[in-house]
């Protein structure tokens, strides 16, 4: 959804700039029809995310990024084109360190290569995408595979929220670019308060998670641990999770935590 202005004439237009700025919206496209009129876009979504990538810190372009996540390490290099990350875990006295770019990994045991088939392969790399996604959002939510669609705004006892939907194009969305995402964000804060997503992969399934914890770092970034849950109907609507939520309608799965988080 966008928010449309048609105005008319000088004072018109600046009335609108005012109400523009106002409303603290980022981006706007102008197109003059002649001398005396303009037609203004504004999108919606966008405009809501980039204000919640604000609240939340900024996006990660140019920096390094490191979290402990389930008892593995987490690392991420956004200094270079290709975004590099890699999970290190522990299995006895053997140093697993896996990596990727976004499509294939690679595997090294103790510094020694190890050959992996293109199942595994692609099945570590869309692991650590999945954890650096949630951990990194919204600011993953600017990316250019990303279709986004305001939904308009709820009001529940905990405060009013912008609702977008967010869908991925095949072209760059990855493997599991048929996946669909709601999310909810404070109307006053513009916090990411909730989220909800649909899957198709192993039978497919829908999950939620509300905040639980923030941890707001010395440098002005904000992470969020979650509460996640699921609903066993897979015909649910996902607007329609917050209000199951709230008459507890969900069943607690697990609870998303990460530790020692870093970025420079």
């Amino acid at each position: 959804m966008v928010l449309k202005f048609r105005i008319n004439g000088l004072l018109g237009l600046a009335a609108l700039f005012l109400f523009v700025g106002l409303i603290g919206c980022q981006e706007q496209a102008v197109t003059i029809e002649d001398e005396d009129s303009a037609a203004i876009t504004i999108d919606s979504a966008e405009w809501v995310i980039g204000n919640s990538i604000e609240y939340h810190g900024g996006n990660f372009k140019d920096k390094l990024v490191e979290f402990d996540f389930r008892d593995k390490q987490y690392k991420a290099n956004f200094l270079i084109k290709d975004n590099y990350m890699t999970r290190t875990s522990f299995l006895g006295d053997s140093v697993i360190v896996d990596s990727t770019t976004g499509e294939n990994a690679l595997r090294r045991i103790n510094d020694t290569d190890v050959e992996l088939s293109e199942k595994k392969s692609k099945g570590i790399s869309n692991s650590i995408n999945s954890v650096f996604y949630f951990a990194l959002l919204p600011s993953k939510l600017i990316d250019p595979a990303v279709i986004t669609d305001y939904k308009g705004l709820v009001h529940i006892k905990k405060g009013s929220f912008h609702q977008v939907a967010v869908q991925f194009k095949k072209e760059g969305g990855g493997e599991d670019f048929q996946d669909k995402f709601f999310y909810w964000f404070n109307a006053e804060t513009f916090q990411l308060s909730y989220l909800a997503y649909s899957y198709e992969t192993s039978g497919g399934g829908i999950r939620f998670r509300s905040v639980e914890k923030q941890h707001r770092l010395d440098n002005g970034f904000v992470f969020q641990d979650y509460v996640n849950y699921k609903t066993d109907s897979l015909a649910t609507n996902l607007q329609d999770l917050l209000p199951l939520l709230l008459d507890r309608g969900l069943v607690e799965l697990s609870r998303i935590r990460l530790e020692h988080l870093t970025v420079r």
